[in-house]
């Protein structure tokens, strides 16, 4: 854990618009330098060296796939005019609702700002490491303050500043190119930082990542994987067994061997094997007295011991990321439909507490927002962001048993009720159009017209 200070007393420093307090951060060359000056550094360099295995970076990355699917909008506070106005402008900063990432001019240059998907990946990885950091920068452009999250690595905290048990401020060790930099940090004031703690801030300031319990199942797929391929490069060729013929020896020298000479004919054929074996040479040339065998072994074969904990591995790996459906079908694992639905939903679930815990961390951003461009707001009446969408897509096994039943005249679902799907579904409302379409058509379905016979002869 990163260091913490007591101060009597802070007053946070004027920011510098389109600057911010803090220093962009660099990587921390995954801890293998510099672990002296950093904390926090030796933590965050295990998860990145584990986010370099093959299942953890496939899992985090269904997950926050699965979470960046969401859509995103800004929703005011009912009944209010001016929630609605603050809402709009949250659109157009976050490039949320129709409106494409602002792209401003700034210091004589064109600046295109993050999109929205974009810091939200960034953020969302804190669900990973234990928290994330951004500071606020500010950029006035055209009677609009944009104010864009701009990323602080989680390896540059220097220490936690406290006011009582009141965070106030974290300093952060200023970076170069050539990586940190020992001589001073930068105390950013907290009100300016975006916070994100996973699961949430009773699990201390630097929380409790994902990757806490997956760091310890990647090392043992690193040794694990390791294992495994000196195996197969071990079986790769069969193992040769050469039978030294004594009296064979004895009759080519006309005496019998001393133990000397016995032992370095030995070593001679040795050395021949050893370039046999490791392909420096193609073939082997033996003495009448010395024969030769081979114990052929499958590379497989020989590996397949270690392959089931390789597995078994990567399924853990996978669980504790929540999206263990990724490996249905695999060894030891039941591969039913059901069984990876259940674990999709899972997953989806999973995905959607991330979004929910993005949109509830983000709430001071948004009251930022809104007080550069609107003014100070009362609470109840901020805007605040929304996600659907996430389980919506389970539900695609179940439509065509519903157009069956709506076909077949068994249901009649009224625009009511197709609201209420909608809405468990997080879909869009529908028109009015639309709606009108619907009770027409579910009319058409349970009324059928009487048919008078006619009383003309041969009808009209």
């Amino acid at each position: 854990m990163a260091l913490s200070v007591q101060v009597n007393k802070y007053t946070a420093p004027e920011a510098v618009d389109g600057k911010g307090v803090g220093v962009q951060s660099l990587p921390v060359n995954d801890g293998e330098t510099n672990l002296r000056l950093v904390q926090l550094a030796p933590r965050i360099a295990a998860y990145r060296v584990a986010m370099r295995c093959a299942p953890c970076a496939v899992g985090a990355q269904a997950l926050l796939g699965l979470a960046t699917q969401a859509t995103w909008d800004v929703a005011a506070a009912p009944d209010s005019p001016t929630s609605e106005a603050a809402a709009e402008v949250v659109r157009r900063t976050l490039g949320l609702g129709g409106y494409a990432s602002p792209v401003i001019e700034w210091d004589g240059r064109i600046l295109s700002l993050p999109s929205w998907e974009t810091r939200m990946r960034q953020l969302l990885t804190g669900a990973l490491y234990g928290f994330a950091l951004a500071e606020m920068v500010a950029y006035p452009y055209e009677g609009t303050t944009y104010i864009d999250l701009e990323p602080r690595d989680q390896s540059s905290v220097r220490q936690w500043v406290y006011e009582g048990r009141r965070i106030v401020a974290v300093d952060q060790w200023q970076r170069e190119p050539y990586g940190l930099s020992s001589f001073g940090s930068v105390r950013i004031p907290y009100e300016r930082l975006v916070h994100l703690v996973w699961p949430s801030l009773s699990e201390g300031v630097e929380g409790v990542g994902l990757l806490r319990q997956v760091e310890p199942l990647a090392s043992d797929y690193r040794r694990a994987t390791n294992l495994r391929n000196v195996l197969v490069q071990r079986y790769a060729v069969p193992v040769p067994t050469v039978t030294i013929d004594e009296d064979a020896l004895a009759r080519q020298r006309g005496t019998a061997p001393s133990q000397q000479e016995y032992e370095a004919a030995r070593d001679e054929l040795l050395r021949v094997l050893r370039r046999y074996t490791s392909h420096e040479e193609s073939a082997l040339v033996l003495p009448s007295w010395a024969s030769l065998s081979f114990e052929s072994t499958s590379a497989s074969g020989g590996a397949y011991p270690i392959n089931s904990v390789v597995s078994d591995i990567e399924r853990e790996i996978l669980q504790a990321f929540y999206v263990q459906f990724l490996a249905m079908g695999g060894s030891g694992s039941s591969g039913a439909y059901a069984t990876a639905q259940v674990h999709a939903e899972l997953a989806a679930q999973m995905a959607g507490d991330l979004c929910q815990w993005l949109a509830e961390g983000l709430s001071s951003y948004v009251r930022a927002i809104v007080s550069a461009n609107i003014g100070p707001m009362p609470l109840d009446q901020l805007p605040r962001l929304t996600y659907s969408g996430i389980r919506s897509s389970l539900w695609v096994e179940k439509v065509g048993d519903v157009v069956s039943l709506l076909s077949a005249g068994v249901l009649t679902p009224t625009a009511e009720d197709e609201r209420a799907i909608r809405s468990a579904l997080e879909l869009p409302a529908p028109t009015r159009a639309a709606e009108v379409r619907s009770e027409r058509e579910r009319l058409g379905r349970t009324v059928r017209p009487t048919t008078t016979p006619s009383t003309l002869p041969g009808g009209v």
